[in-house]
């Protein structure tokens, strides 16, 4: 029997909660940033409002849909 199972683009354990789910988009997150690193490091020439751009043009959509998704499945039950 499996631990975990993908349903409806979330990842679901057996008890229930959200943790294997939020560890995978983290995981995601992290990816993102370490390809985006030279660009939104400490070290970077570009302003911080050009960074906070970024932020909210690649990151913040990804927990966006986090959240969307759970706020879906409550107003469900």
């Amino acid at each position: 029997m499996q631990r975990e199972v993908k349903y409806l683009g979330l990842l679901l354990d057996r008890s229930l909660t959200w943790r294997p789910h939020v560890l995978a988009k983290r995981t995601h997150i992290q990816l993102k940033l370490r390809q985006m690193h030279w660009l939104m490091g400490r070290r970077s020439k570009l302003s911080t409002s050009n960074k906070l751009r970024l932020y909210k043009a690649i990151f913040k959509p990804i927990w966006t849909k986090i959240i969307q998704r759970i706020q879906s499945k409550i107003l469900r039950l």
